[in-house]
């Protein structure tokens, strides 16, 4: 599998998420939940990001939606919308 099949496989939609959780916890897998707005990546939020994986065994991460960014972060945001975060290519140790 190719590292971008392999990452586009990660993403989900909620209650597909709830059920990969669901799986990871009955197998005894410590399961770390974070939510930002990740507009634009920069080094602190990869600093964040391992930081969080280091707190168990599966890190998921859930991406503010455009307009929830709006009201959190003002009018001229975000820069990128919540699709194209999610084609950007998380680093292997989110996963």
């Amino acid at each position: 599998m190719s590292f971008l099949s392999e990452m586009e496989a990660k993403i989900c939609a909620w209650e597909e998420a709830r059920e990969r959780i669901a799986a990871w916890q009955n197998a005894g897998l410590r399961v770390v939940f974070t939510n930002r707005c990740f507009d634009l990546l920069h080094y602190g939020h990869l600093h964040y990001l391992a930081q969080s994986r280091d707190l168990g065994n599966r890190l998921v991460v859930s991406l503010n939606a455009a307009e929830s960014v709006k009201r959190l972060k003002g009018a001229h945001r975000p820069i990128n919308d919540e699709n194209n975060a999610l084609s950007s290519k998380w680093p292997r140790w989110l996963a």
